[in-house]
């Protein structure tokens, strides 16, 4: 009788046993193809695990304009708490929430601003009309009365103007009395920006990009520690400053800091399709543009002052633009971040970094630190375009005016192999009030208004004609990023700046024929200013005629909107008509005092402008004022009724 294991008798698997595996595995090792073989087959598996490293430092791309933070100050103390509920910026105060009820009609006084302040800053040596554009979008969207820097100053070339805006921005900035750390500063070029989304929904995309950021450094750089600092772990590397982002660098050659040391963008590598950084209309935005920029005014104190002293320590003939002075700051910054962070980390995660060098992700480069020099700015990149959309070296349809109010039409503007989410309106659009909603006077709690305008803008049927005041943002045409899904709060034309002011020359604009020259031509398409027919504004606002569509720009890089093509250039008139009669009584004195939902530069003012001497100029003050006469009407409004409160 057959005795031992029962299994024995059994017929075995056609698979070999281990040891015969093994031994066959040597024999394929001793052979120079099997060497080979193994060598590749390890290298794949070593290639497996650094793209699954790579993937965890980065995250996954996400529609940035459809998220909310509700403090945009990042918490630095403690890194494992969330942000507060509510944003000092945007909540209202109980005593607006009483007077906005009608439950008190007098503020006290002797109060006390705590909460920051919102400053917009706009370098302008001179009007002209694409001034007045820039200054009109302002107002009905509703952002603080901008201050002019070096306005009425006169230079002798554009070199001249440019290294005294960032002269003027500076001691902006160091104005402590009147400018706190923890102000928010917007700075936009004078020129060439066009405003799109409202100031409130501008501070919350701010928000979005910061909270994205922020996570992103810490999973890339992590956190203090502890037992050493004796603090609460937090970030070692935070973001507060965002500028615009382009997709050609500007600052001299490849090897410049401003070029060679930034990092990639932060958007997939698919996001043109297969053809993704492969030309420059379809190449992933990652320079620093320094025409717009938002951040804390301490912030941006720091960054103007590093700025200010690079081109004081070169000759005055061979000083850099302020442009390439910015961006290599920018450079350096991460220069030296990944300088740090690749010379704390282990073995193996150094040699996971030389590998995916090779494999051509960023890597820091030779470039000397300095022991007691500042590198760190907490300066980061508006990478999709949610606050700011330069018009230049668009792709063919990347930019298109669309209705959001048709799922299944928005959703023919998908690119093929891309990962773009569908087109939405973002959240923080959605929160915000329709754009023809008008205020009631009558609601006004205080029995002493302040006015606008030394003439009063008395009430007139045809002048004021809105849409109806449910028209929802859906349903107006908006500059859309097809590609990042985002929509810009602001429109940066970059175009060339116009000459400079100089001694005893009549400003640019004196010019009638002005609004009437072809229009300018931007890398990337021709970019239409001249004023539209004179034509009273249609209701309802916008029919599908009067807009560009994805036709208009089939096969073509040129973006499709224009100054008659903005969603408010229709009525423009009657918008501002009803932005200066809103309410100037207690609760906006008390919004100014103590901030609240409006935080406003606490000097105030509305419809115009300040000067840094800390002049007022209204909006078509003959007296003393700006943007007066024939040219703006047609430039600006276009719609035949003449000139400002001459109609």
């Amino acid at each position: 009788m057959a005795t031992g294991d029962p299994f024995e008798s059994m017929p075995s698997s056609p698979g070999q046993s281990p040891k015969s595996l093994g031994n066959a595995l040597l024999q394929v090792a001793r052979g120079r193809r099997g060497r080979t073989l193994i060598v590749s087959a390890v290298f794949a598996v070593v290639l497996f695990g650094v793209m699954i490293q790579s993937s965890s430092e980065s995250l996954s791309y996400k529609n940035l304009s459809n998220y909310h933070l509700p403090s945009w100050r990042p918490k630095t103390s403690d890194a494992t708490q969330g942000s507060n509920e509510n944003s000092p910026l945007l909540t209202p105060s109980n005593m607006t929430l009483e007077l906005e009820s009608g439950n008190i009609t007098n503020v006290p006084s002797h109060l006390k601003k705590v909460t920051p302040n919102f400053h917009l800053l706009m370098p302008a040596t001179y009007e002209n009309v694409d001034f007045c554009k820039t200054l009109l979008s302002s107002m009905l969207l509703n952002y603080p009365p901008p201050t002019i820097l070096n306005f009425e100053h006169t230079y002798e070339t554009n070199a001249d103007v440019e290294h005294a805006r960032l002269q003027a921005i500076h001691l902006y900035l160091r104005d402590t009395k009147h400018v706190k750390d923890e102000d928010l500063v917007l700075i936009v070029d004078g020129y060439d920006v066009w405003f799109q989304l409202p100031s409130d929904v501008m501070i919350k995309q701010y928000q979005n990009i910061l909270r994205e950021a922020n996570e992103r450094l810490a999973e890339r750089y992590g956190f203090t520690d502890s037992k050493i600092t004796g603090e609460p772990a937090r970030p070692w590397y935070n973001q507060t400053v965002i500028w615009g982002a382009e997709k050609v660098c500007s600052t001299g050659t490849a090897d410049s800091l401003g070029c060679a040391f930034v990092p990639d963008s932060t958007l997939p590598k698919t996001i043109y399709g297969r053809k993704t950084d492969k030309s420059t209309p379809l190449t992933r935005a990652k320079y620093l543009n320094s025409g717009t920029v938002i951040g804390p005014a301490g912030d941006l104190r720091a960054i103007f002052d590093a700025a200010t002293s690079k081109i004081s320590e070169t000759a005055f003939f061979s000083r850099p633009s302020v442009q390439t002075v910015l961006a290599d700051l920018f450079g350096e910054q991460e220069y030296a971040r990944e300088a740090t962070r690749q010379s704390t980390l282990s073995a193996g995660a150094t040699w996971r970094d030389w590998l995916a060098t090779k494999l051509g992700k960023p890597h820091a480069k030779n470039m000397t630190l300095l022991a007691d020099h500042r590198y760190e700015f907490s300066m980061g990149l508006d990478y999709t375009h949610s606050l700011f959309q330069p018009l230049t070296t668009t792709a063919p349809e990347e930019l298109l005016l669309l209705f959001h109010n048709n799922a299944t039409l928005l959703n023919t503007h998908h690119h093929a192999n891309t990962p773009t989410q569908p087109l939405a309106l973002p959240h923080a659009l959605l929160a915000s009030a329709p754009p023809f909603v008008t205020p009631n006077p009558n609601n006004d709690p205080s029995p002493n208004g302040l006015p606008s305008l030394t003439v009063p803008l008395l009430p007139n049927k045809d002048l004021d004609a809105l849409p109806p005041p449910n028209t929802s943002w859906a349903d107006i045409p908006l500059l859309t990023n097809t590609y990042t899904g985002a929509i810009p709060a602001l429109i940066h034309l970059n175009m060339p700046p116009p000459p400079p002011l100089k001694r005893g020359h009549a400003p640019f604009w004196d010019n009638p024929t002005e609004i009437n020259s072809p229009p300018p031509t931007a890398q990337g398409g021709a970019i239409s200013y001249s004023p539209s027919p004179s034509t009273s504004p249609s209701l309802p606002p916008f029919p599908l005629t009067s807009i560009q569509t994805s036709n208009s720009t089939k096969g073509s890089a040129a973006p499709p909107v224009t100054w008659t093509t903005t969603w408010f250039h229709p009525h423009a008139r009657a918008l501002l008509r009803r932005y200066l009669r809103t309410p100037q009584g207690a609760l906006a004195f008390h919004e100014g005092a103590v901030g609240g939902d409006a935080w406003w530069d606490m000097r105030g003012g509305r419809g115009g402008v300040w000067t840094e001497r800390g002049e007022w100029l209204g909006w078509g003050e003959e007296d003393r004022g700006v943007c007066v006469g024939r040219v703006v009407a047609e430039g600006c409004f276009g719609d035949g009724r003449g000139e400002w409160l001459k109609e």
